[in-house]
C-alpha cells in the first residue's frame, strides 16, 4: 500500500506498491526505526530483523561492538523478539532467511564488520543498502569490499544524512569546488571514557574543552570506530577520508554531543553548528533514515 503521497496519484497511474525493508542490527537505533515504520503503517513496511548473536544478553552487552572482519554472514542469529518489535514473525533465522523476505532496502545499524559481512550478498541480490557504522570505510580493506560490492551491484549503498545532515550540502559544494573540510566533534567526557580519549588526555580532570586529537577522518574513524560514523559520512560526501581534518573535544559542560562544521568552497564559505544535542533525546540518525525511507517511498521525495 502506498504512502499518503502515493495515494494523491493512485487514480491516475495506479497504487505504488509498498517499500519493503529490513534491518540488520536491533540495538538502540534499529528499535527507534522499527517504532517508526510501526507508526506509519501506510508507509515503508517491516519485513525482517537481523540481529549479532549475543544481542539482548549480558554477554553481548558487555562485549560492545565486535571488530571489522571478526563477523561473517554466518555469526548473525535470530532477532531477540521483544514487545517492542511490531511483529513476532520479523525474526531472521540468517542472512539468507532475511534474503528470502525480499526486502527493497536493509538498515544496517549493527556494526562495521556486519557491514563489510553482508554488503556483498545483499547489493548481489538487488537489495540496497542504508549503512550506519560507515566507519568501515575507514579501514581499507572495509573500504574496498563495500566500493567493489557497490560496483558489482546491482543493489546499491545510500548513505543518509545521518546525525549532522549536511551531506546534500557538502556534496553540491564538492562538485563546484571544494578547498577545504574541518569537522569538530565534542563530547561530554563521560562519553569517551570507554574509548582511547582515556588514554589520551585525564577525563576526570578537566574543567574547560580540551582537544585531544586533530588529524584525517580516516585516521579518526580507525581510533574511534563506534563514535566517529557523522564524521566519516561528512568525509565522504566532500574532500574524502584522507583530506577531510577532525578536531575531538572532551568538554565537561556539555550536556550532550555538539558538532561543527567549517568548510571553504567556490561557492562560499559554509559554517554549520549542531548542539549541543541532550541525551538522551531524540535520535537524528534514526530519523534520517526514517526520512530516507519515506522519500524512497513517495510521489515527490525530497
Amino acid at each position: 500500500m502506498p504512502g499518503e503521497a502515493g495515494r494523491d496519484d493512485r487514480g491516475r497511474a495506479g497504487a505504488r506498491p509498498r517499500l519493503r525493508c529490513a534491518l540488520l542490527g536491533y540495538g538502540r537505533i534499529g528499535r527507534l526505526i522499527a517504532a517508526g515504520l510501526a507508526a506509519r503503517p501506510d508507509g515503508p513496511e517491516l519485513v525482517g530483523i537481523l540481529t549479532r548473536a549475543g544481542r539482548g544478553t549480558a554477554a553481548g552487552t558487555a562485549a560492545g561492538e565486535v571488530s571489522l572482519g571478526s563477523l561473517s554472514p554466518d555469526a548473525l542469529s535470530p532477532a531477540a523478539v521483544s514487545p517492542d518489535v511490531p511483529e513476532a514473525g520479523l525474526a531472521c533465522a540468517a542472512l539468507d532467511d532475511l534474503v528470502a523476505r525480499r526486502p527493497d532496502m536493509v538498515v544496517e545499524c549493527a556494526s562495521t564488520a556486519a557491514l563489510v559481512g553482508t554488503a556483498p550478498v545483499l547489493l548481489a541480490a538487488g537489495i540496497d543498502m542504508i549503512p550506519l557504522s560507515l566507519a568501515a570505510f575507514a579501514d581499507p580493506a572495509g573500504e574496498s569490499v563495500l566500493r567493489a560490492a557497490a560496483d558489482r551491484g546491482p543493489g546499491r549503498i545510500l548513505v543518509p544524512s545521518g546525525a549532522v545532515g549536511a551531506l546534500g550540502l557538502l556534496a553540491a559544494a564538492a562538485a563546484a569546488g571544494l578547498d577545504s573540510v574541518r569537522f569538530v566533534q565534542s563530547y561530554p567526557p563521560a562519553v569517551w571514557r570507554r574509548t582511547p580519549a582515556a588514554t589520551m588526555v585525564d577525563l576526570d580532570r578537566l574543567d574547560g574543552p580540551v582537544a585531544f586529537f586533530r588529524g584525517s577522518a580516516r585516521a579518526a574513524a580507525r581510533l574511534f570506530p563506534h563514535n566517529l560514523n557523522a564524521a566519516t559520512g561528512i568525509a565522504l560526501a566532500g574532500l574524502g577520508l584522507d583530506a577531510t581534518e577532525v578536531e575531538l573535544i572532551a568538554d565537561p559542560n556539555l550536556p550532550g554531543v555538539r558538532y561543527e562544521l567549517a568548510a571553504e568552497a567556490a561557492t562560499g564559505p559554509i559554517r554549520l553548528v549542531i548542539g549541543p544535542r541532550p541525551d538522551p533525546g531524540p535520535d537524528l540518525t534514526a530519523y534520517s533514515v526514517l526520512a530516507l525511507l519515506a522519500g524512497r517511498a513517495a510521489a515527490i521525495a525530497l
